[in-house]
């Protein structure tokens, strides 16, 4: 995936991503780090993680190439404790997905005075997790979420795919598609 400054990076499902520099001749690798995207602002995105066999995940990484810095979020910045993927829209919200204790769960990015916070809503009905790879803005702007393929019938859970309205994610409003 090329990033605004004509970088290309390349990420394989359970490794680390790298960064070609197209401007000099050396790699960067980052250890657990798996880019999602870059945002319109120029940030580029990451989860973090931990143990690929575990499929366990740390929190989400922001990279700003105009500072150099970097900036690790985890829950007490509001977001889920197993965020696994990130949608970037093209309104330019950043969404996380994963889970959070066992139960689906999605978080927006805010920005703020500071580095920003997350604000996460969970899905208990839903699944364990919403699927990292099964993210989609449709053209009229809502938002399309995946649970795993295997849910806890005995914790109530019914599977399936959730419809998000942006303007009403803060409200808690999704439409829920069981199967």
């Amino acid at each position: 995936m090329e990033s605004s400054d004509g970088a290309i990076w390349f990420a394989v499902e359970g490794r680390e991503a790298f960064r070609l520099d197209m401007t000099g001749d050396r790699w960067s690798t980052y250890k657990g780090l798996h880019y999602q995207g870059e945002s319109p602002d120029g940030m580029r995105w990451f989860v973090e993680r931990r143990d690929f066999l575990q499929s366990t995940f740390d929190g989400v990484v922001r990279y700003d190439p105009a500072s150099g810095t970097w900036r690790r979020y985890t829950e007490p910045d509001g977001l889920m404790n197993q965020a696994s993927g990130i949608l970037v829209s093209r309104s330019g919200d950043v969404w996380a997905v994963g889970g959070q204790d066992s139960v689906s769960a999605i978080a927006r990015y805010v920005e703020d005075e500071g580095d920003g916070h997350w604000v996460t809503r969970t899905y208990p009905d839903l699944s364990w997790n919403i699927r990292s790879n099964a993210l989609l803005e449709a053209l009229d702007g809502d938002l399309w979420f995946s649970s795993e393929l295997r849910w806890r019938v005995d914790a109530g859970q019914k599977g399936g795919l959730l419809q998000i309205d942006p303007e009403r994610f803060e409200s808690g409003e999704a439409i829920r598609h069981a199967p």
